[in-house]
């Protein structure tokens, strides 16, 4: 993370600031105590500096994040020159001016600005030699370094919360794109499933009230067969929404967890299903036995809408390092003949879209078999 100026909080900018008028008017002090009124110059730079940190502590506008590098400068322009104007000054005084810089610069600055001041004020006190420059050179250097070690930690911790910071952003975006994606999902199952048998019971509806009045018999038998259309769709309606529900599933309970989603396939359509799975599937990502589960059931919600299957295949083997589930099904198969893997089938724009989003998040690999009229399978594998 790299920033001119680091952001603080208006309360230690005000706590700063007022500290700040502590040290002008022990500047106006020092500067009088030390030659009295015969130097009126240092009278007058201390008046207006207890002014202009007087401002600075109640006016918003010198309270701004821009302005921080001119605070540091003006202050540490102010300490020289109270050094300076002090005929004996106290080390130890001199020491707790140069501590508030470094305060200032541990909350609001980067280490090359107080690297910058640090080593300015050493060098100017060696140059210009006031009294006691032999000890405020060796305490202010000591100041120094400890407060570039400390910010050196600091730009550590910035770069790691800045880092955090971008990751969590990147979640959460993939999150709000996975939701878009899954509403899309519902809502296109629900339009070709629902929606659509609700259309023709409408429609038949109309027809069977007609018939009523004309011929009772053709009218009994219009209902009875919108009444199997019914108990149809109920069942349609369970799956779709058993293959929304997303209830959380850990490893220890996926082996019990697909076998109660195959149950309940083959008991609300009538389809004749097997199931095999190890007793035991050890997952080591967090989210991957709800995924697996989803896409069960969403391939065994497909093959209720589309196979036309008398018997459907779930089997789930587990390897070193991997995971693999194939669902089998003696259905009509897909449109086209011949096995794809995931990459083949996004380029061709074929295969359950839903099924491959979830595949591809998980960063696993997905194979398409089909033959025509003789049904298909669908193989998947993830790391574990």
């Amino acid at each position: 993370m790299s920033t001119d100026h680091v952001l603080i909080p208006l309360f230690w900018r005000r706590t700063l600031s007022g500290v700040r008028v502590a040290l002008a008017v022990s500047f106006l002090a020092v500067a009088v105590a030390g030659h009295g009124w015969s130097q009126p110059g240092y009278i007058i730079l201390a008046v207006l500096y207890i002014a202009y940190s007087a401002a600075a502590v109640v006016s918003s506008v010198l309270q701004r994040s821009s302005l921080v590098l001119l605070h540091l400068l003006l202050d540490t322009s102010m300490l020289l020159l109270a050094v300076h104007a002090a005929a004996a000054p106290s080390p130890w005084l001199g020491g707790v001016w140069f501590l508030y810089l470094m305060a200032c610069g541990l909350a609001a600055h980067q280490w090359k600005q107080v690297g910058v001041v640090a080593s300015g004020s050493v060098a100017v006190v060696g140059v210009t030699r006031p009294p006691g420059w032999e000890t405020l050179a060796v305490l202010w250097t000591c100041m120094g370094i400890q407060a570039l070690f400390a910010l050196w930690h600091k730009r550590r911790y910035e770069d790691r919360l800045y880092s955090i910071s971008r990751q969590a952003v990147l979640f959460r975006s993939e999150a709000i794109q996975a939701r878009e994606a899954e509403r899309e999902r519902i809502a296109a199952d629900f339009h070709d499933g629902p929606l659509q048998i609700f259309m023709s019971l409408q429609m038949r509806l109309e027809v069977a009230r007609r018939l009523l009045g004309r011929n009772s018999e053709a009218a009994k038998k219009e209902l009875a067969e919108m009444a199997e259309l019914w108990k149809s769709q109920v069942a349609e309606l369970r799956g779709f929404l058993r293959a929304m529900r997303a209830s959380e599933v850990d490893s220890s309970e996926l082996y019990a967890t697909l076998s109660r989603a195959v149950e309940a396939f083959q008991k609300d359509t009538g389809i004749s299903t097997a199931f095999s799975a190890p007793g035991s599937i050890e997952l080591q990502q967090p989210g991957q036995a709800v995924e697996i589960v989803q896409m069960v059931r969403e391939a065994l919600h497909n093959v209720r809408k589309h196979a036309q299957a008398t018997h459907v295949a779930v089997e789930v083997t587990a390897g070193s390092g991997w995971v693999e589930i194939a669902l089998d099904d003696n259905g009509l198969g897909f449109p086209f003949a011949g096995a794809y893997s995931l990459e083949e089938l996004d380029l061709l724009r074929m295969g359950p879209g839903s099924i491959k989003r979830r595949v591809r998040a998980l960063g696993g690999d997905l194979t398409v078999e089909s033959m025509p009229q003789r049904g298909a399978t669908l193989r998947i594998r993830i790391a574990r």
